[in-house]
């Protein structure tokens, strides 16, 4: 992973392109966190690929579970899975920031990696799904999360990544299939 100096990382915070105002934030606590992961209706295939089936799949989709590497996004205890749905699917993600060290969001994107420290690739500063930022909440034991809708219509390969800064370039993203 390569080293940046926190002047490159508080430059590309100051220049982003990247809204990183916060949505309506809302919280869990890490038991509702943990009943809220047993939601999730994918199955685990080949070691790092999570498939979908039906018409209204769940996705709970933590960023940065205690023991993963920083930054990260975590689904069914798998580090960056790719994500695999039938086309046509209405899917929901729940999207749970569990990090106590930055903000994040989650976004869907046709724009593959790699990514720049402070993404200016039309398709990623204006992504097909946006949570917006994901703040760190001042309560400790409260962690803040959103629920997006992705109607997966055309077959394809699409990316979904954290839009703050330098954070896709760190290798916070993953692959999404629909087939």
């Amino acid at each position: 992973m390569p080293f940046y100096s926190l002047a490159l990382v508080l430059a590309a915070l100051m220049t982003s392109s990247v809204a990183l105002a916060a949505p309506t934030a809302l919280s869990l606590t890490w038991p509702q966190i943990q009943s809220l992961m047993k939601t999730d209706t994918g199955s685990t295939q080949s070691g790092d690929t999570i498939v979908y089936s039906g018409n209204h799949p769940i996705v709970v989709v933590e960023q940065v579970l205690p023991g993963f590497p920083y930054p990260t996004f975590e689904v069914d205890n798998i580090k960056n899975p790719t994500l695999v749905f039938t086309a046509g699917a209405n899917i929901t993600f729940y999207v749970i920031n569990t990090s106590q060290v930055a903000p994040h969001s989650f976004a869907i994107t046709t724009a593959g990696p790699p990514y720049a420290v402070v993404p200016a690739d039309n398709r990623v500063t204006h992504p097909l799904v946006d949570t917006g930022n994901l703040p760190i909440l001042p309560n400790p034991g409260r962690y803040s999360y959103a629920k997006v809708d992705w109607s997966a219509q055309k077959t394809g390969q699409y990316y979904y990544i954290c839009l703050f800064p330098v954070h896709a370039s760190f290798g916070m993203w993953g692959k999404i299939e629909v087939r």
